[in-house]
């Protein structure tokens, strides 16, 4: 259903009919010829640049002639990003995968080129993460206190990109994240009295990730004890 252009039109635009130093008759070097049509192919290698690429490779993900998956890849982009990186068939199975590589989307992230942005991203972690997930952020820049990882941009430091076996994509348990950034509070020590939810590294039970009130807490001081101490509400009542 994909046909190249010279394929369909001429076949002299990419091979010569007589004699060639180059392999499959080609009028010039697979990476020239390509170039020559797709001149803005060579600007977004960039300074990543995906190794096919940079090799002139082209052929290595494309049929030069027709096929049936877009942009004349020689299969659909998950099973041939695949090819070279199998990771990407495992980071599918896992109980939590990101949507696009559940759904081998490889691109919606990456450009399959190159990129100035490492792991040839198509922009900054964060505006790649925000592309998709701008809603979220739009809240939480209204709250009063926002988590420090969020303005900085680093989606990254919490979160797995591709895969987790645990909710939201985040790439440790909640309280080891946490505690990696914050420390071991010096009160956590032998004999003292601590509250069930902060021995059981439940942070998320009284602090929103993103952003909240005061100490990123889900609500004001009170509401955020009353969601789990409901007996204590019903004495002041």
């Amino acid at each position: 259903p994909v046909v190249h252009r010279p394929a369909a039109e001429r076949c002299t635009g990419c091979h010569t009919p007589h004699a060639s130093d180059r392999p499959a008759l080609l009028t010039a070097a697979p990476r020239a010829l390509c170039l020559g049509c797709h001149q803005p192919i060579e600007a977004k290698v960039g300074a990543y640049g995906h190794q096919p690429a940079v090799e002139g490779r082209c052929t290595a993900c494309h049929d030069p002639h027709a096929g049936a998956a877009r942009g004349l890849l020689k299969e659909p982009e998950g099973r041939r990003c695949g090819a070279c990186h199998p990771q990407v068939a495992e980071w599918g199975a896992h109980a939590d995968a990101h949507t696009p590589v559940r759904q081998g989307r490889c691109e919606a992230c990456h450009d399959p080129h190159g990129s100035n942005t490492p792991h040839l991203l198509r922009q900054p972690a964060q505006a790649q993460c925000l592309s998709c997930h701008r809603q979220g952020a739009a809240a939480w820049r209204k709250d009063s206190h926002v988590h420090a990882p969020e303005p900085k941009g680093d989606c990254l430091g919490c979160h797995d990109p591709h895969h987790s076996d645990r909710p939201r994509l985040l790439a440790k348990a909640p309280e080891q994240l946490c505690v990696a950034c914050h420390g071991k509070p010096a009160a956590m020590r032998p004999g003292v009295k601590l509250h069930a939810a902060f021995t059981g590294g439940d942070c998320l039970t009284c602090h929103e990730p993103h952003a909240g009130g005061k100490a990123t807490l889900r609500g004001d001081g009170a509401d955020v004890c009353l969601a789990c101490h409901v007996g204590v509400r019903k004495t002041w009542a």
